[in-house]
């Protein structure tokens, strides 16, 4: 007997026909469950995409804040070192 799906005979198990009648109003369901799943895969997949432009974002400012601690760090050990300002910076007055 040939597979009522796609005509081969050498199936190791033949598809069986449904019993059951299936329904327009099933039909119309699983429809409509398969565009809701559709809708929030296009939804989360555009939030994942504004997640990973914040993520950059976060990391430049990351990466901008280590240098900027690192120069500081640097002053911070010049001034330790030398015991005064550099000439770059101002002068306090009271």
């Amino acid at each position: 007997m040939a597979c009522p799906v796609c005509g081969s005979v050498h199936h190791p198990v033949l598809a069986e026909k449904c019993s059951e009648e299936i329904s327009k109003e099933s039909v119309d369901q699983k429809k409509a469950a398969a565009d809701e799943t559709e809708k929030n895969v296009r939804n989360y997949s555009a939030m994942a995409g504004s997640l990973k432009e914040q993520l950059e974002r976060l990391k430049k400012k990351a990466e901008q804040m280590e240098k900027d601690a690192g120069y500081h760090l640097e002053d911070a050990e010049w001034v330790k070192k030398n015991g005064c300002r550099k000439k770059s910076e101002p002068v306090e007055r009271n």
